[in-house]
Parts: structure tokens; C-alpha cells; sequence
């Protein structure tokens, strides 16, 4: 299964981070099926987490408000969509399967895992505003590629990570700004 950069540049992050002994690149969804489930998936513990990657080029050859529609819709829109399949997959699931197929590491029982879910949407040189939110089917969290880098950066532990995509999630839903 190709990588592309963008993917490569998420994984990468992900290996050489507080991730690195939890994270499955490419898994796929099933057994001698080389249908990718998402870009990483990242399991501790009960949690799950769910990380799909697009990089899609802001187009500043046609007026702006033209290439955000286009730019949201190919990134943002996409990943989430991707996510929410990835995660009625994983209902289905005991096991990761890794990208070469074979049988990784068991999942927690379906009644106890909590999903988080990531979108990264790279190429929007940092022109294009947007917001982690609830698209439907339970909150996302966005990032670009230079603040997914910044927050692995910058906490130290899976923890840390949950406990700040939980009090986002919590902030976001008040409506406060």
C-alpha cells in the first residue's frame, strides 16, 4: 500500500513520540484485504484513537472564498468521513490487523473503548480557518500540520494527550469563546 508524504510525516511524528509503542500505520480492516482502515490507529489501554491524514493544496489561483469551500471539503471533510467509516469498522473488530496483514494486538472489549478522533489536514498554509467539532457522529478534532506537531511536541504523555482533547472537547461544546 503507497504512503504519501503527508502520511508519512503523521506516522513519523507519531513513532517518535509518546505514541511510538501504540500506534498501527496503515492498519487494514481486514485479514488478506488490503482495504486501509485509517492512516494510524493508536490503542492504549481502553482508548482508541483514530488518525486520518489528507493534504490537499490551497488553490490561490481563484478567489478565495472558492478555494476554502474546495480546500475544506477535500481535507477536512474527507477525514472525517474517513474516520466515522474507520470507527464503524472498529465496531466490528476484536484485533488490529497491520498493513502486511498479519494479526497485531487485541482491542479492548467494544462496551469499554473510548474513540478519539483525529483529521489532519495539511496543505491550507495556514490561510484557511476551522474548528474541531461534532460532525455528526461524535466530536474531531482538527488539526494542520504545525499544530499536531506543536501538541506532540509539547506533551509528554498519551495521558496528557487524552486530557487535552477531552477539555477541548469540553470548551468547544459550552460556545464559549
Amino acid at each position: 500500500m503507497p504512503v504519501t508524504l503527508s502520511e508519512k510525516f503523521v506516522g513519523d511524528l507519531c513513532s517518535n513520540s509518546f505514541f511510538n509503542i501504540w500506534s498501527f500505520r496503515n492498519p487494514v480492516k481486514e485479514v488478506g484485504l488490503e482495504k486501509e482502515l485509517t492512516d494510524v490507529l493508536i490503542v492504549c489501554d481502553t482508548n482508541l484513537i483514530i488518525i486520518s491524514v489528507k493534504e490537499i493544496k490551497f488553490q490561490e489561483n481563484v478567489a478565495y472564498e472558492t478555494a476554502y469551500e474546495r480546500w475544506l471539503k477535500r481535507a477536512v471533510e474527507r477525514s472525517v468521513k474517513q474516520i466515522y467509516g474507520a470507527e464503524r469498522q472498529l465496531k466490528k473488530m476484536d484485533i488490529v490487523i497491520n498493513q502486511d496483514g498479519e494479526e497485531g494486538i487485541n482491542l479492548p472489549p467494544l462496551e469499554s473503548r473510548v474513540i478519539h478522533r483525529i483529521g489532519v489536514a495539511l496543505g491550507g498554509k495556514r490561510k484557511v480557518l476551522y474548528s474541531s467539532a461534532n460532525f455528526g457522529k461524535g466530536f474531531v478534532h482538527i488539526f494542520d500540520e504545525f499544530s499536531f506537531y506543536l501538541i506532540i511536541k509539547e506533551l509528554d504523555t498519551i495521558s496528557d494527550f487524552i486530557e487535552y482533547l477531552r477539555k477541548k472537547e469540553i470548551f468547544l461544546s459550552s460556545g464559549k469563546k
